[in-house]
């Protein structure tokens, strides 16, 4: 399994090349909201020692500031940003059939697009206010001039938290210990309709929810939940 994430790191020379003002968003109040520095994107493998696990550098680069973070898209050549910068480094060094773990402003189409055509799993969290799709249905009696549809009705995720005692129940490790969370699994389209993906909407004993969600069918609740 791999980790993943972008890191902003203060610089104090204004002329050091790829150092840029960078906007950081954090409910820490101690943080200033603008820097100078440098953007990374880092990608690390996870390794274990007992009960404890430790990520392994494989690769770390400066992906904004020495080129343009974003170029305009073209049939030749399409648009570049941050987040396909991050997924082109992850699918140039993750083996096929691996499970990678990114932050949630990874979880997103072209990322999700590029980790499918390498046979990578992206595993991530999205917010509680994601709307998915359920599977569409053909009807063969019904046509009409239109383009047919390819997108079944939309399914807001919040709305399908269930009361924590109709939940499915596991002890998972987390935060240095072993938590007791609920948690309901859903196979649903979020980017492409031929394809679903699992969520996995969670709840902790003191009610906190969030959402997670896996490419790799394969996985159960508890082991994305873990991951």
């Amino acid at each position: 399994m791999y980790v993943g994430d972008g890191i902003k790191v203060a610089k104090e020379g204004r002329k050091m090349p790829g150092v840029k003002g960078l906007h950081q968003e954090s409910e820490d109040v101690s943080k200033p909201k603008w820097i100078r520095g440098h953007y990374f994107n880092a990608l690390s493998i996870l390794r274990g020692a007992g009960s404890a696990y430790f990520a392994v550098p494989i690769v770390l680069k400066v992906h904004d500031g020495l080129t343009a973070a974003t170029t305009e898209a073209s049939d030749a050549q399409p648009r570049t940003t941050l987040v396909t910068k991050m997924a082109d480094l992850c699918t140039a060094y993750a083996q096929a059939g691996s499970d990678i773990v990114l932050a949630a402003y990874f979880a997103c189409e072209p990322v999700m697009t590029r980790f499918r055509r390498h046979q990578v799993h992206l595993i991530s969290r999205v917010r509680c206010s994601t709307v998915a799709h359920a599977p569409f249905s053909v009807v063969p009696t019904v046509k009409g001039p239109r383009r047919p549809r390819r997108w079944g009705s939309k399914v807001k995720l919040q709305t399908l938290f269930a009361p924590i005692e109709h939940c499915q129940q596991a002890k998972v490790w987390l935060y240095g210990q072993f938590v007791t969370v609920y948690y309901q699994c859903f196979e649903l389209h979020w980017d492409s309709p031929e394809t679903t993906v699992r969520f996995v909407l969670t709840q902790l004993a003191n009610g906190r929810p969030f959402i997670l969600v896996s490419t790799d069918g394969s996985l159960s609740g508890p082991e994305v939940i873990a991951a």
